[in-house]
């Protein structure tokens, strides 16, 4: 899920908030995205956690207001990817 931080956005780039639900917190996850040539982010593990199994991660990009588009995956451990099943494709 991704979703634009207003209160720290300015006129000139959006804070862009990516979360990702994961089932096991034992391998690191990353963040990979358009935005720094598919150079894989470590994502940072959410503390606050709700009752369900699932562990929350979370990454903040920074995004120039003349990007109109992001395309990001998830990576888990060394080379399992995933997309994020909430965004648009194509």
């Amino acid at each position: 899920m991704a979703y634009v931080d207003d209160s720290q956005s300015t006129s000139s780039s959006k804070s862009v908030v990516i979360t990702f639900r994961c089932w096991d917190d034992s391998l690191p996850v990353y963040l990979v995205t358009s935005l720094n040539n598919w150079e894989p982010v470590l994502m940072t593990k959410q503390e606050d956690q709700s009752s369900d199994d699932d562990h929350r991660f979370q990454h903040t990009a920074i995004v120039q207001e003349d990007v109109s588009t992001v395309h990001y995956k998830f990576r888990i451990g060394d080379s399992y990817f995933l997309h994020d099943d909430s965004a648009p494709t194509g």
